[in-house]
């Protein structure tokens, strides 16, 4: 309301040289929540997408621990490895999951963290042979 206010105020002090641009004001908000109600109907990842078991779930885990780790968000990192931590050691996530564990890792190394790498690389190496064998990194 006060933005209206505000623009009536603008239209009797500026004339009609206001008139256009209020027009373009009001086109401009209602193009701006048009493109906010199509981006939230239609642009945003599915849940099953994200889902932590799922390899596509996994590597955007890995993605987000290293942009994290690039940006110097550490407990970021940390939170993402836990979360990959919880994951069961086979299926068919298990080598993008490996990945990203790794790329937590590294990390956690260079933030400093040593305790929450030393747990985390202790959880890697309990891993299965067979994760391994299936993508030698």
């Amino acid at each position: 309301m006060q933005n209206l206010h505000e623009t009536w105020i603008a239209l009797k002090l500026g004339g009609l040289m206001m008139l256009p641009l209020s027009v373009l004001a009001v086109l401009a908000r209602a193009i701006l929540r048009v493109k906010a109600i199509l981006y939230w109907r239609y642009a945003r990842l599915s849940a099953d997408l994200l889902a932590p078991e799922s390899v596509a779930g996994c590597r955007a885990r890995g993605e987000l621990a290293a942009a994290a780790g690039r940006l110097g968000l550490y407990g970021e990192v940390e939170g993402v490895a836990c979360t990959l931590e919880a994951l069961p050691s086979e299926g068919p996530h298990a080598s993008a999951a490996l990945s990203a564990l790794l790329r937590s890792l590294g990390h956690l190394v260079l933030g400093g963290r040593y305790a929450a790498a030393d747990r985390l690389l202790s959880h890697i190496e309990a891993r299965p042979d067979a994760v391994f064998d299936e993508d030698p990194l």
